[in-house]
């Protein structure tokens, strides 16, 4: 009995899905517009499980974008990086 419990364990545990994190450093921000802007573009609704833009120190101008998805899709980093881009702001590498 306890062989076909851990083996099930194991098919739940081994099939599980995990939501993809990222942690963004974004140049050229440093206002609250600036979080406005890139979050009216790239946290569309449903788009992410989370998507959260700030300022981390507005005298560098640097901004901070955390997204995690929702379940086991991943997220596309060209897209974010041609999002970011096209409203001004560079991706850190």
């Amino acid at each position: 009995m306890k062989m076909v419990l851990a083996a099930i364990a194991g098919l739940v545990l081994g099939s599980s899905t995990y939501a993809e994190t990222k942690v963004l450093t974004v140049e050229k921000m440093h206002c609250p517009d600036c979080v406005a802007s890139v979050k009216a573009k790239l946290c569309t609704k449903g788009a992410y499980k989370t998507c959260e833009v700030k300022i981390l120190d507005e005298a560098k101008e640097l901004g901070q974008v955390k997204l995690v998805t929702n379940g086991k899709e991943k997220i596309d980093m060209v897209k974010v990086e041609k999002i970011i881009g096209d409203e001004g702001y560079i991706l850190k590498q």
